[in-house]
């Protein structure tokens, strides 16, 4: 009870020092955190008493059950039709925009094969990244053939 009363005693002080300027909140905080803890008071285990199992709080209103979780039924793994090419050529500052992005798991600073009729025409690097689509910089084009929109677009 004794530290019980300092403590209040020092509260009220210390609400004093705020309401005078004295002291800031931020201080008093920290003063706080410097505190020793006090030990919580732990009711003795034969002092606690069970409730009886049977025992319901009444309501005004029947409470409506809750409905049981439905799991929506398992659909079959979504498989990319889509041809990946290159949507656009910007010779002047030397990319192309791809339509492979984040959902097919391209990391800044890979390279990417440009193909067309199977044969290796151009390689390309990863410089932005988008969810559906990015931006690389033309590395190598494979004379005669030129990069254009169109071409097929491989990870490697």
């Amino acid at each position: 009870r004794e530290h019980l009363a300092e403590l209040e005693s020092e509260k009220n002080s210390l609400n004093e020092r705020v309401s005078l300027g004295e002291v800031t909140e931020k201080a008093i905080v920290q003063e706080a955190v410097k505190l020793p803890s006090v030990p919580i008071p732990q009711a003795p285990p034969s002092s606690i008493v069970p409730l009886p199992t049977d025992t319901r709080i009444q309501a005004d209103t029947p409470t409506p059950p809750s409905p049981s979780p439905k799991t929506p039924p398992a659909s079959p793994p979504v498989v990319d039709q889509r041809p990946t090419q290159v949507l656009s050529v910007n010779r002047q500052f030397n990319f192309v925009v791809v339509n492979m992005g984040l959902r097919d798991r391209l990391k800044i600073g890979d390279q990417l094969r440009i193909e067309e009729n199977g044969k290796l025409i151009g390689r390309v690097q990863v410089e932005k990244l988008y969810e559906n689509f990015s931006a690389c910089t033309i590395l190598e084009e494979i004379k005669p053939a030129k990069i254009q929109e169109g071409n097929l677009v491989r990870i490697g």
